[in-house]
């Protein structure tokens, strides 16, 4: 392993938070999956800039490229969850979000986590919802936050203007 940590993006944009999360943490490899085609490339393209090359996006369907990870091979997975993204709204969004949680647990290595940026309020109905997904999946809540990676005054776009983005921090159970 040529890096101390390996991370991963899951739903990646334009990239620009992996690439500010690469700059921070330039001993670490980041890796973002998008399905956006020209997200993914504009985000390649920002790669570029990276002294040393620690960053790569992938294009395509999550559901298929999380398979394909070595098991216990990531050190962290990072979601940004917008309130209005949220795929636990409808039962079928839920089951799918549960199944892909399932899976990223096989895929953290012992004392890996899933770090999900939202702007969900903690303790609303919502945030509850999410957690008790999480649970069903095989994770638990820690206050254990270790390093921060995401940027402490990211605004993204999606995201609501009146709420400040809080880290919901998850660890296999």
């Amino acid at each position: 392993r040529m890096y101390a940590k390996v991370n991963v993006e899951i739903g990646m944009r334009r990239g620009e938070m992996l690439q500010a999360m690469a700059v921070e943490n330039y001993f670490e490899y980041f890796i973002g999956i998008g399905k956006d085609q020209n997200e993914v490339f504009k985000a390649k393209s920002r790669f570029t800039e990276l002294d040393p090359q620690n960053a790569s996006a992938f294009w395509g369907d999550t559901e298929k490229l999380l398979p394909a990870i070595s098991d216990r091979s990531i050190d962290n997975f990072f979601i940004v969850l917008p309130e209005h993204y949220l795929p636990i709204t409808t039962i079928e969004g839920k089951s799918s979000f549960r199944a892909m949680l399932a899976i990223i647990s096989k895929k953290l290595v012992h004392g890996g986590r899933l770090r999900i940026l939202t702007d969900l309020e903690k303790h609303n109905k919502l945030f509850m919802e999410l957690v008790l997904t999480a649970k069903e999946a095989g994770f638990q809540l820690t206050s254990n936050v270790g390093k921060t990676y995401f940027p402490s005054d990211w605004r993204g776009p999606e995201f609501r203007p009146d709420r400040k983005p809080q880290m919901i921090i998850l660890v296999p159970k």
